[in-house]
């Protein structure tokens, strides 16, 4: 599937690509707390051609669970 249909898909309802979607995050937010841990709090910058895609609110309380 493309990223455009996973996402859609996720916010239909599709548990497989909820879960997915919510990996992607934790991922992304694990590597954003390890960043914070070995270089200290400052801006993050999200690019490339699926930064679209991403939640960034899921994405902040993810970071803060962590």
């Amino acid at each position: 599937m493309e990223p455009e249909e996973v996402f859609e898909n996720a916010k239909a309802g599709d548990a497989r690509c909820a879960e997915f979607v919510m990996q992607c995050h934790r991922a992304l937010a694990a590597a954003s707390a390890t960043s914070i841990h070995m270089a200290g709090p400052g801006p993050f910058y999200l690019t490339g051609p699926n930064a679209g895609f991403l939640d960034v609110g899921l994405l902040d309380r993810i970071v803060h669970e962590w």
